[in-house]
């Protein structure tokens, strides 16, 4: 059984409550007409925030690196996307 950071986890819901709006708004821009599109665009932001919320380097306020970083994943799958036969 693998040992589970209860303080990054913590930190981890924190950062969801605090930014849920947010990543939902870019869910909605970015995945408009399909909500199965939404949810795994919900999904991977969730996941790249427990993967990269140690990099977080204040140098802007956190719901704008949350932004960006939802952004450019949303870019990133749109990209794939088009690039697909």
């Amino acid at each position: 059984m693998s040992h589970i950071d209860t303080d990054k986890l913590s930190r981890y819901d924190q950062l969801i409550a605090r930014n849920k709006a947010v990543m939902l708004r870019v869910c909605q821009l970015y995945a408009r007409r399909d909500r199965e599109q939404a949810r795994d665009l919900y999904q991977d932001i969730s996941l790249r925030l427990w993967v990269d919320m140690d990099t977080f380097k204040q140098q802007s306020s956190e719901a704008t690196w949350v932004w960006r970083l939802a952004v450019n994943l949303a870019l990133d799958r749109r990209g794939l996307e088009l690039r697909r036969p």
